[in-house]
């Protein structure tokens, strides 16, 4: 015997998708906290984990997807940040690049880059730049300009 499920939807409220979730049990015993992040950063630390996790094992993409048994543009996704992995696809990246649950389960954020030291260069009104051995007359073709690249025949 089956039974079915009926839902009774009203015309005139907005249709909200029903999303399945899926539960999954760990043996870790501390709670996750990618759940109090948003997606795309949940996606950015894991993408950054896996990047380090395979310049560790000096494993490549390609490498990877043949292990996981995955496509290689799908683990290329992860590790941009433009995906993430389900549940069974998490546990074969661990098989295989034999880290801890921990660091796809709560991967640390990532890090900033430094910021560009763009003020050094940048000249005021005064003229700093030339005191510092710069200045604003343009190089000519004998003073270390830019070298000349030869010239390509078009192609036919």
């Amino acid at each position: 015997m089956s039974s079915t499920n009926y839902v009774a939807l009203s015309d005139y409220e907005p249709v909200q998708p029903i999303m399945d979730q899926l539960v999954a049990w760990t043996r870790l015993p501390s709670p996750s906290l990618m759940l109090m992040v948003g997606e795309l950063e949940r996606r950015n630390r894991f993408g950054y984990a896996l990047q380090q996790a395979l310049t560790a094992r000096g494993m490549s993409e390609r490498q990877l997807a043949q292990q996981v048994g995955v496509d290689p543009r799908r683990v290329a996704r992860w590790r941009r940040g433009k995906g993430l992995p389900d549940l069974y696809e998490t546990q074969a990246l661990i098989n295989a690049l034999r880290v801890s649950e921990e660091l796809f389960r709560n991967p640390p954020e990532v890090p900033k880059p430094p910021a560009y030291p763009i003020a050094r260069y940048l000249l005021d009104a005064a003229g700093q730049g030339a005191q510092q051995g710069l200045s604003d007359e343009p190089l000519d073709d004998e003073g270390g300009g830019a070298p000349d690249l030869p010239q390509q025949p078009p192609h036919r």
